[in-house]
């Protein structure tokens, strides 16, 4: 009887044991799930903010060419405006003194 209660000791405490141990793997195994899928998560989070940066830069950088563009086509329009205009003063001035030198001749 007594080698008997010492045998069913025995197998409690092992069961005891590998239940514990059992428990613990468990509980580890869990939260190594847990903590990946946070990982995971914290890596997509951060590669969309990689992403969302990027693109805003390309978008400043777009927006700043679109505006030295526009700058650039209305200085080409200007330096036309006032080219053309000058030439139309040169040119008036011509017809000008070409009416007076005639009626002068005549």
């Amino acid at each position: 009887m007594k080698q008997r209660m010492l045998w069913e000791a025995l197998h409690f405490r092992q069961q005891s044991t590998l239940r514990l141990s059992w428990g613990l793997w468990q509980k580890r195994w869990c939260q190594s799930q847990m903590y990946h899928g946070m990982e995971s998560q914290a890596l997509q989070q951060w590669a969309h903010s990689v992403q969302l940066h990027a693109w805003l830069q390309w978008k400043a950088l777009d927006t700043q060419l679109q505006r030295e563009r526009a700058t650039a086509s209305w200085a080409a329009r200007c330096l036309q405006h006032w080219a053309m205009r000058k030439v139309w003063k040169s040119w008036l001035q011509y017809v000008n003194q070409r009416r007076e030198k005639q009626h002068r001749s005549s």
